[in-house]
């Protein structure tokens, strides 16, 4: 009787080992699943941004370019052609939305800086 308990046991560990292994699998499909689809979106924005850049006019890209990005944002001892540019915002907020943001932007400059306000750090520099 001892003997059947025990290969009951181990029939039992069997099971659990293959479910986790069952488990263990289908995450790891799923993730390599998300991967593919990442890296097809990545491919398909790139092939479309190829594409746009190709139809605008070598002499507008520098215009195009300075209407979408603020910049460039240098730290002490760097020139401008190490510095960053940073993707403008659009100014279509609401007033009392604009008011709350310039209060952020007041309150605290580096969060405003890193949250995408990147004209309140100049500020807080200038004054």
């Amino acid at each position: 009787m001892a003997a059947g308990r025990h290969f009951n046991a181990d029939l039992a560990e069997c099971g659990f080992q293959q479910r986790q292994q069952a488990l263990a699998e289908s995450f790891w499909r799923l993730q390599e699943q998300d991967l593919d689809q990442r890296v097809a979106l990545l491919e398909r924005t790139l092939r479309q941004s190829s594409r746009l850049e190709r139809k605008v006019e070598p002499e507008r890209r520098q215009e195009v370019f300075a209407s979408n990005f603020q910049g460039p944002f240098v730290a002490r001892g760097q020139s401008t052609q190490e510095g960053i540019y940073v993707a403008s915002v659009p100014q279509t907020v609401a007033p009392r939305a604009r008011q709350a943001t310039q209060q952020v932007q007041v309150q605290r400059p580096i969060s405003a800086f890193l949250a995408g306000q990147h004209e309140s750090i100049s500020k807080y520099l200038n004054s």
